[in-house]
């Protein structure tokens, strides 16, 4: 792999996750929409105005928008970008490699899958130990020790909360 090849394949992922949370954003909003139009349906059902069949059909719609706004694969990108990570390492490029772990993480949060948000945020951070002071200045690892001191300080690890807190101030 060549370091244009890796920077390649960060841009996809982060295209791929850009796609995923529009198709949420999409799925989420004809939830709503169908969640309103059985509820109008159901409204004329009750005055007379249409049939049993009629709120079924509804209720099946909204059942197949909740269907679709759940079946997302975020999971894939957290996978995405951990290989960019691995990838960027190998080839030596750090900075895409911090960064790559650190958005991973950062998904996994918003999936609530902690401990795989933890294991990239501990990715980026081992990267950045090991990285030029310069590097990681420019880089979100950072930011990356935070979340996970937050995680830390969530779980009640107070020492551990404290030393990534005085770690992150320190890059």
């Amino acid at each position: 792999d060549t370091e244009a090849a890796v920077f390649s394949q960060v841009v996809g992922a982060y295209m791929d996750v850009l796609r995923d949370e529009a198709v949420v954003a999409l799925n989420r909003n004809n939830v709503e929409v169908l969640s309103v139009n059985l509820q109008a349906t159901q409204d004329r059902f009750d005055i007379g105005d249409l049939t049993r069949t009629d709120v079924a059909q509804s209720q099946a719609r909204l059942a197949l928008g909740l269907l679709l706004a759940l079946d997302q694969d975020f999971p894939a990108a957290v996978r995405e970008y951990a290989e960019c990570g691995r990838r960027a390492e190998q080839v030596g490029v750090p900075l895409i490699a911090m960064e790559a772990w650190r958005l991973a993480g950062q998904i996994a949060l918003q999936l609530r899958v902690e401990q795989q948000a933890a294991g990239c945020f501990q990715e980026a951070i081992r990267i950045a130990e090991g990285s030029a002071p310069d590097m990681v200045k420019m880089s979100s690892a950072p930011e990356a020790a935070r979340k996970l001191a937050s995680l830390c300080h969530a779980r009640g690890l107070l020492a551990q909360s404290e030393s990534l807190y005085t770690q992150a101030d320190s890059m």
